[in-house]
């Protein structure tokens, strides 16, 4: 009788432990990080910089990959003046700091305010669990260029499998998408040089702007490249082929959205060129629409900085 009651107590203690271990991994794992402290151990520009960085990547679409399905979106911007003269004048700095809305509102020294907030960003970024999403920089020399690639990890392995063979043959070997993300987040700069190869069926893919529409681009790109070769023929028979060819794709492919009205709130309609006539195209159009409708209305119920850090640790 003894032995029964002891084991009865042994089992009773290990289902009542085992159910509390469960509830306390359940709530652990449905709590939200902490953002709010996470911004309140910011100064008050760098919440502004950082603030204006990620308004700045939602106007150029990254939002759709933080929110959305896009595999990934991509921002470029150049460098037309040397951040460094504000940083060392310490009146253009005052006056810089004291006018922010006003420079921000004209859209000037947009390139130093996402310097400023990449800056701010990757102070950041240490104290977030970033595990669905990769936000990468790339810098290059050569075009002074930089550019901000925003990646959905999820996504974007997806689309690189479900398209293997464009991306093996981009790289000359089988290639996954996790290598390829490997291979991302190792050298950013990876990205800006495949389009300036002129590589815009694979990157077309990766940014969301469907199969079909990417190959048509990307023949539309090869003819323009060919032209160029022969502008001093301007009267051979040859680059009044290439000219009817590339009519035939300018005529096909037409913008994704009318730009001037798609712009609700912080979120821009991702623009790109499309063949109006497909299906690929009609659900494309659609998801878009759709993602972001949501993707406002989820921002205007909250703090916009709090909702985008909580997106990114949770």
């Amino acid at each position: 009788m003894k032995n029964r009651l002891f084991i009865f107590i042994l089992v009773f203690l290990f289902i009542t432990k085992a159910s509390i271990s469960f509830f306390a991994y359940k709530n652990t794992k449905n709590s939200s990080f902490p953002t709010k402290e996470v911004i309140a151990s910011l100064t008050k520009t760098e919440r502004l910089f950082l603030e204006h960085f990620f308004q700045a990547l939602f106007l150029q679409e990254n939002g759709y990959a933080l929110f959305g399905e896009k595999p990934s979106s991509f921002t470029a911007y150049s460098f037309p003046f040397n951040p460094v003269i504000i940083e060392t004048d310490t009146y253009r700095k005052k006056f810089f700091y004291t006018n922010f809305k006003v420079f921000n509102s004209l859209n000037y020294f947009d390139s130093y305010l996402m310097i400023k907030g990449w800056k701010t960003w990757k102070k950041v970024e240490k104290k977030l669990p970033l595990k669905k999403f990769l936000i990468l920089k790339f810098h290059s020399e050569l075009d002074n260029v930089e550019g901000i690639i925003t990646i959905n990890k999820k996504n974007f392995i997806k689309t690189v499998n479900e398209n293997n063979k464009y991306f093996s043959q981009l790289f000359g070997y089988p290639i996954t998408g996790k290598r390829l993300l490997m291979k991302f987040n190792d050298n950013p700069l990876v990205f800006w040089e495949k389009i300036k190869e002129n590589n815009h069926e694979c990157i077309g893919i990766l940014l969301g702007f469907g199969k079909q529409n990417s190959h048509l681009f990307q023949q539309r790109e090869n003819i323009r490249l060919e032209l160029m070769k022969t502008l001093y023929k301007k009267n051979s028979s040859q680059y009044q082929k290439l000219v009817e060819e590339y009519d035939k794709y300018r005529k096909i492919l037409k913008p994704s959205f009318n730009r001037k009205h798609s712009r609700l709130s912080i979120c821009n309609l991702p623009g790109f060129l499309v063949d109006p006539t497909t299906e690929e195209t009609h659900q494309l159009k659609k998801k878009y629409r759709e993602e972001q409708l949501e993707i406002i209305n989820e921002l205007k119920k909250h703090n916009f900085l709090e909702k985008i850090l909580e997106k990114l640790a949770n």
